[in-house]
């Protein structure tokens, strides 16, 4: 395999005609949002794939992470894509997640470029439904001295 794949692309698409200018590529992106959440939190994998003239990219799925359940589908016209996604229970910390795309070029020509960016699963929080008992004031009060109530505001009539 080799270490410039780009090279090849570039040194093909100029033996076919292409010029220079129209090579010009970006770079594509994968995004996570939120980019970090608990298990079961609901989030969105945005997937754009590169331009890069001669091709056509196009995301293919599945998205690859260990940390995330994603569903939905691509349409094989568009060069971009937002899919919803569910945490996995895994462990907190830092996950991978990777999509590739594909191109495909006039005569034949198919490529493929890997996205990739991080996920962070953090602890889930438990959210008590009932508040914890309220403690008095006094813990314990003296024998004879004044009650001074629950600490709520009273008027004197």
């Amino acid at each position: 395999m080799s270490r410039h794949p780009g090279a090849i692309v570039l040194a093909t698409a100029l033996l076919l005609g292409f010029s220079p200018a129209a090579i010009a590529a970006s770079e594509g992106s994968l995004s996570v949002q939120p980019a970090r959440g608990a298990t079961g939190a609901q989030v969105e994998v945005r997937i754009v794939c590169p331009e890069e003239q001669p091709f056509h990219f196009r995301p293919l799925l599945p998205v690859e992470s260990t940390a995330l359940a994603v569903s939905g589908a691509v349409d094989p016209l568009r060069s971009t894509a937002d899919l919803p996604a569910t945490v996995r229970t895994v462990p907190p910390g830092r996950y991978s997640v990777s999509v590739r795309c594909e191109g495909r070029g006039g005569n034949g020509l198919i490529a493929y470029r890997t996205l990739t960016t991080t996920f962070t699963v953090v602890p889930k929080t438990t959210a008590s439904s009932t508040p914890p008992p309220k403690k008095p004031q006094v813990p314990r009060v003296p024998r004879g001295g004044v009650a001074t109530g629950d600490g709520t505001f009273s008027a004197i009539r």
